[in-house]
């Protein structure tokens, strides 16, 4: 799960302990903290606070990685599964 808040992007850790391994690479190349927070550097008067960097690539970085991390594992299930149910001599 993430969760855009004021200061950065709230992260949930996964249960599967597969997917908390690339979670946690993941969450340490990124630089996200103890409390799985991905923050966003801000400055402003603190009336108005503006983003120093862009929050959604920033985001999308950390997302494109948990993809990469994850995907082998469920492309690679779900091409075998998709072989398997197929009928010998078809496609």
């Amino acid at each position: 799960m993430l969760s855009c808040r004021r200061d950065g992007f709230q992260l949930s850790a996964p249960t599967d302990p597969a997917a908390l391994a690339v979670f946690d690479e993941v969450c340490r190349k990124h630089e996200v903290s103890a409390d799985l927070m991905l923050k966003v550097p801000q400055s402003g008067d603190g009336e108005q606070v503006y983003d120093r960097e862009d929050r959604v690539r920033k985001c999308a970085r950390l997302l494109k990685d948990l993809v990469a991390g994850l995907g082998p594992q469920r492309s690679n299930t779900g091409t075998a599964d998709a072989q398997a149910a197929t009928p010998s001599g078809a496609g």
